[in-house]
């Protein structure tokens, strides 16, 4: 008989085929929530920076307005940078990493290329107090590109959040159903075979010999069946072979 035949029939291997598939679930369901944890510790990580950009921006417009030293200007810059960089290539090890998003990626490109061809080019120019209407306007719509940026990761975060609860929604559901199905699993396959023995095991105490239980799915409890079958048949025959030796006798 094929070892998967085996293992159907058998009580030990059902049990051990549900355990598995319990565990599997199980486990997929946590490295599923695990997952979108990360991604949202990552995005709000991501949204922190992001926002550290406005902040950033307005600080170096205002340094460069009180005409601050090149020398005080420099780490604020490579600060700024900084930033940009692990906004764009991420940092696993904080965890921090913008959605994987093709709209999102492009607007980091844009904004990116937008402070390496514009923004900072302007701050870094001498005559900027000359014509600061332009710098204020030009700030203004840089900070703006930020902002929708923040935005885009904000609502990928409120995206997997309300996934995130769905799935544990589903999750409890899935434990309940599966407490449900294992209880009436354990009925159909121990607790009414072992009744049914029980009740076989009865009947021969009071002396009902000959007595036939049904045969059963399950391999152990089939086998037990056929054992007590086998007895019960033995144990009639006997009998009858007593009362037959005792009447020849009397």
């Amino acid at each position: 008989m094929p070892w998967y035949t085996l293992s159907v029939r058998s009580l030990s291997g059902r049990l051990k085929m549900l355990t598995l598939i319990w565990v599997a679930a199980a486990m997929l369901s946590i490295v599923f929530t695990l997952v979108l944890s990360w991604q949202l510790e990552g995005g709000g990580a991501a949204i922190n920076d992001a926002g550290s950009l406005r902040m950033q921006t307005y600080r170096l417009a205002f340094l460069v307005a009180e005409q601050t030293p090149s020398a005080e200007l420099a780490p604020q810059f490579a600060k700024f940078e900084h930033t940009i960089d692990t906004l764009q290539h991420g940092d696993p090890a904080r965890p921090l990493f913008l959605p994987n998003d093709a709209a999102v990626k492009a607007k980091m490109q844009a904004i990116k290329t937008r402070w390496q061809q514009h923004t900072k080019p302007l701050l870094q120019s001498d005559a900027i107090h000359n014509r600061e209407t332009i710098a204020q306007e030009h700030i203004r719509v840089f900070v703006g590109d930020i902002d929708e940026l923040v935005q885009m990761v904000e609502r990928d975060n409120t995206g997997k959040t309300t996934l995130l609860r769905l799935f544990q929604s589903m999750l409890l559901a899935m434990v309940l159903i599966g407490a449900g199905v294992m209880i009436v699993l354990l009925y159909l396959w121990v607790i009414r075979p072992l009744a049914e023995l029980q009740n076989g095991v009865a009947a021969i105490r009071s002396g009902d010999f000959g007595v036939q239980m049904r045969p059963d799915n399950t391999a152990e409890f089939n086998n037990l069946a056929t054992g007590l079958n086998q007895m019960s048949s033995h144990l009639a025959d006997l009998y009858q072979n007593l009362q037959a030796q005792v009447a020849e006798k009397t």
